[in-house]
């Protein structure tokens, strides 16, 4: 055993199942604790009080936490600066470890480096792991030893490196989660009115168990994908899944492995699907001035025609043109 405490920081990973930040804390540590944090630098740009992603998020660690007081223990909300918070709370309860899945924004990116940085000040190891697509970083490069920037090509590599060593399923060993007696001292109230957010009804509920239920609902019309997914009057012509893949109530490998045990022409299509968020994730990481400008960036120069006006009539759906 490597560690005697660790700490398992979910961030866009809402799900104890298939989780390879906390299969790798629970297999090398005797104690883990699991904990979350409501950043404020974002939360301090949300002024939407109703704010629907807030409302998701919070359903997600209900649930969450409910499936580990069944066994005896917690999840740890806390609220804060996580460059701060992170190292400071690993420091109060004597973690040797810190165990996180990466994020490629380039926020996240500079918060975790931020984070490892301080500890390391602290002797606390900072490990993460690549849990939120197949292939990450420079796996995937062109012939040139480069980045790919068009999609096709990316697709075929991709298929071609894939093999079932990369989407496996992670079993955590939650026996090792750190009784809720232990860490009494560091809960609080993290309810939705204290983090300053009100509830809001969803049209797609948060949590595990509903991105179960939604995948196995789809997986009857995956077949017909490639005919059903431009046309928004098929309600199940599309997976409903991109919300929870955002916030990792499924991990990908769960879709990968539904994709390829399915022969169909629509399963194909869902794949390549799958592969084009892989493609754009290897695109933030690799080119991070997307965040803020176009892929191409000759193409921030084009002056684009319309009015205010007309755009707020687009995004409310009032064009004239019928859907």
């Amino acid at each position: 055993m490597k560690y005697y405490k660790s700490i398992c920081w979910i961030r866009r990973d809402l799900r104890l199942n298939d989780n390879v930040a906390l299969h790798e804390a629970t297999v090398k540590s005797q104690f883990v604790v699991l904990v979350f944090i409501f950043d404020i630098n974002i939360l301090g740009n949300i002024k939407n009080k109703y704010d629907r992603r807030i409302s998701l998020i919070h359903q997600s660690l209900v649930e969450i936490d409910q499936k580990l007081r069944k066994k005896g223990s917690v999840l740890v909300v806390l609220k804060g600066n996580p460059i701060k918070e992170i190292p400071n709370f690993a420091k109060r309860i004597k973690a040797d470890a810190i165990f996180v899945n990466r994020d490629y924004e380039p926020f996240a990116k500079r918060r975790d480096k931020a984070i490892e940085n301080a500890c390391k000040g602290l002797r606390i190891a900072f490990n993460s792991f690549k849990d939120h697509v197949i292939f990450e970083g420079n796996e995937l490069l062109n012939q040139s030893g480069k980045p790919y920037r068009v999609f096709t090509p990316y697709k075929n590599k991709w298929l071609m490196e894939l093999n079932g060593a990369l989407y496996p399923n992670h079993k955590s060993y939650l026996n090792r989660l750190v009784p809720k007696k232990q860490i009494r001292g560091e809960l609080v109230d993290w309810s939705l009115k204290k983090m300053g957010f009100e509830s809001t009804r969803l049209p797609i509920k948060g949590g595990q168990n509903a991105a179960k239920k939604q995948l196995k609902r789809f997986l009857p019309n995956l077949i017909n994908f490639h005919k059903n997914r431009d046309y928004p009057s098929i309600s199940n012509g599309t997976s409903h899944l991109s919300v929870h893949l955002r916030f990792g109530t499924l991990s990908i490998r769960s879709l990968v492995r539904a994709a390829l045990n399915n022969s169909s022409f629509g399963s194909k299509t869902w794949l390549s699907e799958l592969i084009w968020r892989d493609f754009y994730q290897m695109l933030l990481d690799q080119f991070p001035h997307v965040v803020k400008g176009c892929f191409k960036q000759e193409y921030d120069r084009i002056q684009w025609p319309g009015t205010q006006r007309q755009f707020n009539l687009w995004c409310q759906g009032r064009t004239g043109f019928p859907l």
